[in-house]
Order: structure tokens, then C-alpha cells, then sequence
């Protein structure tokens, strides 16, 4: 089973790699908005039939408390998505993903100060990895009289903090509901708020081109396939190896972003991505 649950977690890591990688390109074409919006509706189209058989096979009960964190939740998730769409238009992957990677050290924070779960020192060693490896990435040490900041890398700061949020709100949500009806639930508000934000957009609508359809649908296939055998994991493994597995996505990217895209890092860049990494794995284990 535990063997079942690595392979499952490496499928889940591949897609949300891959999913960042396939985004670059559209993310220079179109507006975050528009992306966002059609991204957030292909992921509905797939994941609907999964939620339809969920419900035929398991009755579902949700508290009013539930339903308003899983709107504010969607409210996050967008606003997240909207800045990493903009992290990725304007920064090097290898840089931005693995600031956002870091929303799980947010969500361990929060966990300590609201739910007071005491953190080992394995665990405060780890957020102190993280956070130096984002202070690393995040700026160029020969630029540093300039104060020069990377591209992208606010973006990115912001939907590390937003998820790290909204990662601990879904907690509390799944403690009630489960993590797969979480997931459901999320993906759908999302997908509502996606749309009118959108919709009231006052940029002019266009008409989506087959080519960036075509790779937008392949991102939300990724995601959503990325998510339900992350799910798959859970249930047949030990949540230890899954949490790694699925921290590890950034790495994916990166490698991915050196061969395709040609990114290179200053040393420094370097230091703070294996910090970053670093941290995440000692953070899930």
C-alpha cells in the first residue's frame, strides 16, 4: 500500500510541476483575469462527474459554518491564483513557484497561534529554511545596493501568504467534511468567483485561441488529476510520504524551466531555491 501511495504522490507532484510549466507561455499572452476564469471552468468541467459520483455514493451534511468558509475560501483561492498567474507572466519559474510552494510554512503559523499546536524543533528549523531561502530567491546580492528585487517575486509573496491562509481555513473545513468534499466544495467556489470576476471585468472579452484553450485545458486536467491522486495517496500511504511528495512539485518546475525556458540562477538564487526545498521537506515529515 505504501509503495501505491509513492506512486500516487508522484503523479501528483508531476502534474502540478508540469501544470506550472505548460502556464509560462499563456501567461504572457493573456490577462491573469481571462486565464484564471478559463482554467478555474475547465477544472469544474473535469472534476464534476468525480463530485456527482462522490455524492451518489456518500450523503453529504455541511454546517452553515462550513458553507461560509468554503466561500471565503473560493474568495482566497482566486485572489492566490490571480497572483500567481502574475508571478508566472513576470518572473523566472524557478523562482517564483518555489515562494508560493512555501504557503505551507503560513499554514503551520497559523496552526500554532489559533489552534496552539506546538511546533518540534525539526519543524522550527524548517520554517527557518524556507523563510532564508525566500529572503535568497528573492533578491540579487550584487544588485543589493540597488535594492533589486526579482520580477514576480511580490506576486509570489502574496499568494504564498493567501494560500498558506487558505490552506488553514480548508483545514478546518476538512476536520468536519473530509478533504475530498473539501477539495469539491473549494474547487466550485473558486470556479464561481473566478467567473464574476471575469465577467465584470471591464477589459474587452476575446475569444480564446484553440492553441492557449488547448494548454489551459491540460493545466486544469493536471491540476484536478494532480489533486485526486494526491487524495488517492492519502487514503493508501502514510500522510508523511504523501506531504513530501506533494512539496516537492517546485522541483519539477525547476528542472523543467532550466531545460525549456534556459533559466539561470545567481548563486545566491540557487542557495535559497535548495533552502526553500529544504524546508519544505522537513516541514511535512
Amino acid at each position: 500500500m505504501i509503495i501505491t501511495g509513492f506512486i500516487f504522490g508522484i503523479i501528483a507532484m508531476l502534474g502540478w510541476g508540469i501544470g506550472d510549466i505548460i502556464l509560462k507561455k499563456p501567461a504572457r499572452e493573456m490577462d491573469s483575469v481571462e486565464m484564471n476564469f478559463y482554467i478555474q471552468l475547465f477544472a469544474f468541467i473535469i472534476a464534476l462527474p468525480f463530485f456527482i459520483i462522490f455524492v451518489l455514493k456518500n450523503p453529504i451534511t455541511i454546517s452553515s459554518s462550513d458553507i461560509i468558509l468554503v466561500i471565503l475560501v473560493g474568495v482566497l483561492d482566486l485572489f492566490a491564483y490571480l497572483n500567481l498567474f502574475q508571478a508566472i507572466k513576470k518572473g523566472e519559474l524557478s523562482i517564483v513557484t518555489p515562494i508560493a510552494a512555501v504557503n505551507s510554512v503560513i499554514t503551520v503559523i497559523l496552526s500554532v497561534i489559533f489552534l496552539k499546536e506546538v511546533l518540534g524543533y525539526s519543524k522550527i528549523i524548517a520554517i527557518i529554511f524556507a523563510l532564508g531561502g525566500v529572503v535568497l530567491v528573492s533578491t540579487d546580492l550584487k544588485k543589493l545596493k540597488d535594492f533589486h528585487t526579482t520580477a514576480g517575486v511580490p506576486n509570489a509573496l502574496i499568494c504564498m501568504f493567501v494560500w498558506g491562509v487558505y490552506l488553514f481555513l480548508a483545514g478546518l473545513i476538512e476536520t468536519h467534511i473530509g478533504w475530498l468534499l473539501t477539495f469539491f466544495l473549494t474547487c466550485f467556489s473558486v470556479t464561481f468567483f473566478s467567473t464574476l470576476r471575469y465577467t465584470f471585468s471591464r477589459k474587452k472579452k476575446k475569444i480564446l485561441s484553440k492553441k492557449n484553450g488547448f494548454k489551459l485545458f491540460s493545466v486544469s486536467s493536471l491540476y484536478v488529476g494532480a489533486w485526486l491522486f494526491f487524495m488517492l495517496g492519502l487514503s493508501t500511504s502514510l500522510v508523511s510520504i504523501m506531504s513530501v511528495l506533494g512539496s516537492m512539485a517546485p522541483l519539477v518546475t525547476i528542472v523543467l524551466a532550466r531545460i525549456i525556458y534556459k533559466e539561470k540562477l545567481v548563486m545566491n538564487k540557487k542557495y535559497g531555491v535548495f533552502l526553500i526545498l529544504l524546508g519544505l521537506v522537513l516541514i511535512n515529515l
